[in-house]
C-alpha cells in the first residue's frame, strides 16, 4: 500500500474508543475553589496545587519522559509530496542509456494498470514500441504480427472507489502504431494524432487485466485477435512510472521504466517524497498493547527493556500496562486483534470546541507549511489550492499516514457562531461520469455499453469566527488517513466516505504548548483513545460496542478522577473481563442505588440536614480506611454515600436558591405593573394650578421660630383652631371647594389679583 492511493479501501477493521468519557472528566479548577472554601484555605494556593497535582502536568511528564529514555521514543513526523522526482529519473535513465532522453509521462504513487500492461508487453511478449511489432507472435507465426489496440479492464466494483486518476490513459495511445489496416500511421505519421482508447469496467472481474489486439498478414488476408494479458501481483508501496522518449532515427524510439521507492537501488529516489518542512511537530508517544495478535503486555514479558519502559511511560498517567493489556486478551474474539494501541489524537468528528480548536490548529499549520509556490489552482468555492501531501507519522512498529489531494483557506465574510467558535463540516460534492462498461468482445474490438454515473468527492470543512464579520475557513479535500504495519501483511484505510469517526489527527505538544493549563488538562484527556486494528471484520466486534465499549468508557483509565488523587478509579484493578465487568455494573447500581435513595432522604432532613449527614459519613469513611474495621459498611461506600449526599444537598439548595430568585422576579414584576399604574392614575389626575386634590389634604404648617417660649408659641397659635375639627370640614367641603371655578388669585396668584 502507497503512501498516497490505493486501490483496496480496506484489508482489516479499525475501531477507536475514546479512554475518558465526558462524565469521567474531572474538574481540577471547580474541585479546587470547592477545597478552598469548605477547608477554608488559601484559595490561589489550591489552585495552583490543583494544576500541578492534575492530569495536564503528568501528560507533560510522560512526554519528557519519553523524549529521553522510553523504548519507541517519540514518534517522528515527515510531510511528503508525490510531486517530484521527474529530473532524478530523467538523469537515471540517460546515464542508463548513454544519450539524452524526453519524459513523457513520470508519476509517482500507486501502480497504473496501463502503465504496467506497457511495460508487460515489453518485458515478456516482445513488443517493439518504435516498430509496433509483437516480437513474440512474430516468431510464433512467422510473418510480422502488429500490435492494434490495448484496453484494461477493471472490476466493476472498482469504480468509485479509488482515485480516478489511476484509470486515467498515459502517454502514447495504443492506436497510433502501423498496422496493415493503418499504413498511414506511425509514430512519426498520423499515429500521433490518435485517441486512447478507454478502459472498461467488467461486473465478473476481481483483478486488473488486459485485452491485447493485434493483426498480420496471411495468405492475402489480414486476421484479427486478441488474447488477455495477466498483470502481475506487485509487493505494496508507491512507484516511479515513467515513459521517455528519444530520435530513434526514422523514428522515436521509447522506453517504459518503473522502480519501487524504497527499493535501495537509487537512494536518491528512495527520499524524494519529503519536504522540507520547518516544524512538523513533536508527537506524544504511542502505546503498544498488543502486536501480531499478541498480546505484548504479559507478566511473562515483564524482564524485557520494551515491557519497563512502556510500563514505566503509562505509570505517569497511572494506567496499569499489564492489566489492561491482559483484559484485552482474555476476551474470546481478542486472537484476531492484529495491534492494540494507546494514542493521543483527535477525532475529525468531533463537535467539542476544545476538540475543534486543536484540528484548526493543525490544518491551519499544515496549509501554511504545504508548498506555495505549486499551486493545486484556485477556484471560487475553495480559494488557492496547494497541492497534495501526505503527513506521515512514525510511531512504535507502525506508521499512520494522512493525505489529501488538496489543502485550501479562504476567509468568508458572515457568522458561524459567536466570536472564537469553531464549527467542521463534512461535504458531498456529486460528480457526473460516463463509464464503458463490458459488454463482450470479437477478435478486433471490445463492445461497450455507456453508463452514466453519478460518484461523490468529499471534503473536509472546519473553520473559525475570527471577529464579528468574518470568519476562516480551511478545506482538505480527499482526507485519508492510512495506518500500515512494518514488514507485515496489516494496512488499514479511513475515509471521509465510510469511517470519519476513525480519522484521528495526532496530538502536537508544540501546537498545545500555546494552550493554558486549564486548556491543556481536558485537551490532553479528551485526545487519549484505545485503538484496535483487527483482521476480521465480521468478528470482532466487541470492543466497537456492547458491554466492553461501556467499561471502558466508565473505568478505563487510571487516572485520577479528583485533583486530591487520593484514589484512582481503574480499569485494570479487575483481574479479567468477567471481573471488570462485574466490578462496573455493581459499581453503576450502587451509584444509582445511592443517587435514589439520597434524593428521599433530601426530603426528609432538608439540604441543612443532608449536608451535616455528609459531613459525617465523610468523617466515617476515613474512621473506616484508618482502623481497618468491618462494623460499618465499606470506606468505599461510606464516602460514595457522602458524595451523593453532598451532591443531593447541593442540588436541593440550589433549587431553593432557584425558587426564591423566581419569587423575587415574580414580585419585582407586580410591582412594575402598580408602578405604572400608579404613574397613570397620576396623569389622569392632571395635577395643575387650576385644580390639586392633593393640596386639599396639606397640614398647615405653623411657623418655627427659634428660642421662642412655651407662653409665647401657645398665645400665638390658640386662635388656630381644632385640627381635628379642621381636618373633618376639609373631607365634608371636598366636593364645593372641588366644583368652585378658578379665580385669577388661585390660577396666577395674589400678585395678579
Amino acid at each position: 500500500m502507497g503512501l498516497f492511493s490505493s486501490k483496496h479501501k480496506r484489508t482489516v477493521h479499525t475501531s477507536v474508543v475514546r479512554a475518558v468519557d465526558d462524565t469521567a472528566m474531572p474538574e481540577t479548577l471547580r474541585q479546587a475553589i470547592l477545597r478552598s472554601v469548605y477547608q477554608e484555605t488559601n484559595i490561589s494556593e489550591e489552585l495552583v496545587n490543583g494544576l500541578i497535582d492534575g492530569p495536564a502536568l503528568n501528560f507533560e511528564r510522560m512526554f519528557r519522559y519519553a523524549q529521553k529514555d522510553y523504548y519507541w521514543g517519540l514518534p517522528n513526523a515527515r510531510l511528503l509530496t508525490n510531486k517530484g522526482g521527474t529530473d532524478d529519473v530523467q538523469r537515471i535513465i540517460e546515464a542508463e542509456l548513454g544519450h539524452d532522453v524526453t519524459v513523457e509521462y513520470c508519476v509517482l504513487g500507486a501502480p497504473r494498470s496501463q502503465h504496467f500492461a506497457w511495460q508487460a508487453l515489453v518485458d515478456q511478449h516482445g513488443y517493439d514500441p518504435t516498430t509496433n511489432v509483437l516480437g513474440h507472435l512474430t516468431d510464433e507465426k512467422g510473418t510480422p504480427v502488429y500490435l492494434s489496440d490495448l484496453v484494461v479492464v477493471y472490476p466493476e466494483s472498482l469504480a468509485g472507489e479509488i482515485d480516478p486518476s489511476l484509470m486515467e490513459s498515459l502517454g502514447v495511445p495504443a492506436t497510433s502504431g502501423y498496422t496493415p489496416k493503418r499504413p498511414a500511421s506511425g509514430l512519426g505519421r498520423l499515429g500521433r494524432y490518435a485517441q486512447h482508447t478507454d478502459y472498461v469496467l467488467d461486473p465478473d472481474r476481481t483483478e486488473d487485466a488486459a485485452l491485447v489486439f493485434y493483426t498480420y498478414e496471411q495468405d492475402g488476408a489480414i486476421v484479427d485477435d486478441h488474447f488477455e494479458l495477466t498483470l502481475a501481483t506487485l509487493e505494496a508501496g508507491d512507484y516511479f512510472q515513467a515513459l521517455v522518449s528519444w530520435d530513434g532515427g526514422s523514428d522515436l524510439a521509447y522506453r517504459y521504466w518503473t522502480y519501487r521507492q524504497g527499493a535501495g537501488d537509487y537512494p536518491k529516489l528512495d527520499n524524494v517524497k519529503e519536504l522540507a518542512v520547518e516544524n512538523p511537530g513533536t508527537y506524544f508517544p504511542f502505546a503498544l498493547f498488543r502486536r501480531d495478535r499478541t498480546n505484548i503486555a504479559t507478566k511473562e514479558r515483564e524482564d524485557t527493556e520494551e515491557y519497563q519502559s512502556t510500563k514505566t511511560l503509562l505509570d505517569f498517567i497511572n494506567i496499569d500496562y499489564q492489566k489492561m493489556g491482559d483484559s484485552i486478551a482474555e476476551n474470546e474474539d481478542a486472537g484476531d486483534i492484529d495491534q492494540a494501541i494507546l494514542m493521543m489524537a483527535m477525532p475529525v468528528t468531533s463537535e467539542h470546541q476544545i476538540d475543534l480548536a486543536y484540528v484548526y490548529a493543525f490544518f491551519e499549520r499544515l496549509y501554511r507549511t504545504n508548498p506555495s509556490a505549486s499551486t493545486a489552482g484556485r477556484d471560487s468555492s475553495h480559494g488557492e489550492k496547494r497541492i497534495g501531501s501526505a503527513f506521515l507519522i512514525e510511531e512504535a512498529d507502525s506508521n499512520t499516514i494522512l493525505s489529501y489531494n488538496s489543502i485550501s483557506k479562504r476567509i468568508r465574510a458572515g457568522q458561524i457562531g459567536k466570536v472564537g467558535e469553531y464549527q467542521k463540516e463534512i461535504r458531498e460534492e456529486p460528480y457526473t461520469v460516463r463509464e464503458s462498461h463490458w459488454a463482450g468482445s470479437n477478435k478486433n474490438e471490445v463492445r461497450r455499453r455507456i453508463v452514466e454515473r453519478t460518484y461523490y468527492r468529499y471534503s473536509y470543512h472546519i473553520r473559525y469566527q475570527r471577529n464579528a464579520t468574518f470568519f476562516e475557513e480551511v478545506i482538505v479535500e480527499d482526507l485519508v488517513q492510512n495506518r500500515r504495519s512494518d514488514g507485515r501483511s496489516y494496512a488499514t484505510n479511513a475515509t471521509l466516505k465510510d469511517d470519519p469517526e476513525n480519522i484521528l489527527i495526532p496530538l502536537d505538544r508544540s501546537l498545545a504548548d500555546t494552550w493554558s493549563l486549564a486548556d491543556k488538562e481536558t485537551l490532553y484527556l479528551r485526545s487519549l483513545h484505545y485503538v484496535f486494528h483487527s483482521m476480521h471484520v465480521e468478528r470482532v466486534k466487541w470492543y466497537q460496542s456492547g458491554w466492553f465499549t461501556f467499561a471502558l468508557k466508565v473505568a478505563a483509565v487510571v487516572i485520577s478522577i479528583y485533583s486530591i488523587q487520593a484514589a484512582a478509579i481503574t480499569l485494570a484493578a479487575a483481574a479479567s473481563l468477567t471481573a471488570i465487568a462485574w466490578a462496573v455494573t455493581t459499581m453503576v447500581v450502587q451509584a444509582i442505588a445511592f443517587k435514589l435513595a439520597t434524593r428521599e432522604l433530601v426530603k426528609i432532613l432538608g439540604a441543612d440536614g443532608t449536608l451535616l449527614a455528609a459531613v459525617a459519613l465523610a468523617a466515617a469513611a476515613a474512621y473506616q480506611g484508618y482502623t481497618g474495621s468491618t462494623l460499618l459498611p465499606s470506606s468505599e461506600q461510606l464516602l460514595m454515600a457522602s458524595n451523593g449526599m453532598l451532591s443531593e444537598s447541593q442540588l436541593r439548595s440550589a433549587d431553593l436558591m432557584q425558587d426564591l430568585q423566581d419569587d423575587l422576579i415574580d414580585f419585582q414584576s407586580y410591582q412594575k405593573d402598580k408602578n405604572e399604574e400608579l404613574d397613570s392614575a397620576k396623569g389622569l389626575l392632571n395635577q395643575s394650578n387650576l385644580l390639586d386634590p392633593f393640596a386639599l389634604f396639606d397640614t398647615p404648617t405653623v411657623p418655627q421660630r427659634f428660642g421662642e417660649s412655651p407662653d409665647d408659641f401657645y398665645e400665638r397659635t390658640v386662635h388656630s383652631g381644632n385640627i381635628g375639627v379642621a381636618g373633618i370640614d376639609l373631607v365634608s367641603g371636598y366636593t364645593d371647594i372641588a366644583l368652585t371655578l378658578p379665580s385669577i388669585n388661585t390660577t396666577l396668584g395674589g400678585s395678579y389679583a
